[in-house]
């Protein structure tokens, strides 16, 4: 069951957690994995379990209200935005609505796909789907966030951590060089100590 572009939701120990679908940059494959709230799959997989007749809802009509295609604004004479909204009416009278904000690119397709989302749940759940819908919804996007939060974090850590060892790798090799030159000092100066040694030997043999 996918719930993600990198994940994908599983059962363990009679909870529904979401794994990486594959190891991401710097972070471990089915790592610090945490349960989330997502038991309306568990409702809608067993309800459709034990019931074989169960038959998905059929859709009567679909309207658009505030179509941006049939409007030349979205905005009304007070400047409020008015939301392009999809209507869809099931067999059984129920109505789901989707609409949206400012920010969407409006899409007829993803609208119907809420809305029948939306139905499942009150159908499977016993609940509004709406609810239901927003709930599942709002903690996928949070076990999102959190795992870009934890990857952002990851790549943080790992560049300090590499700072911190180019700056010791520097300092090392700042203390070798100044070994490495006080060494050749004092070779210099075992040499010209021996040099005028041997010089002062020199001329004391020539003065005999």
């Amino acid at each position: 069951m996918i719930i993600g572009r990198d994940t994908m939701a599983r059962w363990r120990d009679g909870k529904l957690v979401v794994e990486a679908l594959y190891s991401m940059p710097n972070i471990s494959p089915f790592t610090d994995i945490k349960p989330i709230n997502l038991d309306l799959y568990r409702i809608m997989l067993e309800t459709m379990e034990r019931h074989p007749t169960f038959k998905l809802p059929k859709i009567e009509n679909i309207e658009v209200k505030n179509d941006p295609e049939d409007t030349t604004s979205l905005y009304d004479e007070n400047g409020k935005y008015q939301k392009p909204t999809v209507i869809v009416t099931f067999s059984d009278g129920a109505v789901e609505k989707a609409s949206a904000s400012e920010d969407d690119t409006f899409s007829l397709e993803q609208g119907i796909s809420i809305c029948y989302t939306k139905k499942l749940m009150s159908m499977l759940t016993n609940c509004n789907g709406g609810t239901a819908y927003n709930r599942m919804l709002h903690n996928a996007m949070k076990l999102y966030k959190r795992q870009h939060e934890e990857v952002a974090k990851k790549e943080e850590e790992d560049r300090l951590a590499k700072e911190r060892a180019e700056r010791l790798t520097a300092k090392r090799a700042k203390r070798k060089a100044k070994l490495e030159a006080k060494k050749r000092e004092q070779e210099i100066s075992i040499q010209a100590e021996a040099y005028a040694r041997a010089l002062k030997m020199v001329n004391q043999g020539e003065n005999q």
